[in-house]
């Protein structure tokens, strides 16, 4: 009894460690890093004592830099006051191709793009549906004039008739972002004469 004890505090003492550890979750990822200590998906990263205006100056360097990316990707000018989150999402969605039912980076349709940026930005539950059921079951209806950053935009198509056959989020000015059946998930002007002439309404979540 006595040696299975001393076993049992032996092996309680080696199971602990003395280092302290930070585990952060990274979307997205599902290959091995190169970085040590790095699985797949989660990043192993050891405490410092960094002083908070040094964490403070790199996080601004990052955010700085996702910015003028997103600025770049989505062609559109960002300012402090914009969504950032927002912006930096849509960003990293840009140039992903069309697929019918995706929802997903190896493909995305519409309707599947807006469920996968909004989930991820706003943390709403909306369900992965047409974009006639988005408006229908998770919208307040809004005037052209009245949209804000992160509120939808729905649109008839040449095959829908008078009824939605196509969604996307807007982003400020004039654009949006959605995916094309012919692009890809792009970035798209409502003044364009096609999107002005298919207007449906706007959308904000309730």
């Amino acid at each position: 009894m006595k040696k299975l004890l001393y076993l049992f505090f032996i092996l309680f003492l080696t199971s602990c460690s003395t280092n302290k550890y930070n585990f952060s979750s990274i979307p997205g990822r599902n290959k091995m890093s190169n970085n040590k200590g790095t699985s797949a998906g989660w990043k192993f990263t050891p405490v410092t004592t960094s002083s908070k205006s040094s964490a403070d100056s790199s996080k601004s360097k990052t955010s700085r830099a996702d910015m003028s990316q997103a600025s770049s990707k989505l062609g559109i000018s960002i300012t402090a006051s914009d969504n950032s989150k927002l912006m930096t999402e849509s960003a990293s969605w840009v140039g992903v191709r069309y697929r019918a039912g995706g929802a997903d980076r190896k493909g995305v349709d519409c309707s599947g793009l807006v469920y996968a940026i909004y989930t991820r930005v706003y943390g709403n539950h909306i369900s992965r549906c047409s974009s006639a059921d988005l408006f229908s079951k998770y919208c307040s209806k809004i005037s052209r004039s009245s949209l804000k950053q992160g509120d939808l935009v729905f649109f008839t198509t040449d095959n829908s008739g008078r009824r939605i056959g196509h969604s996307g989020i807007f982003l400020k000015g004039d654009k949006f972002i959605h995916a094309s059946s012919s692009k890809g998930v792009i970035v798209s002007s409502l003044n364009d004469a096609y999107w002005n002439k298919h207007w449906y309404a706007g959308g904000r979540v309730k």
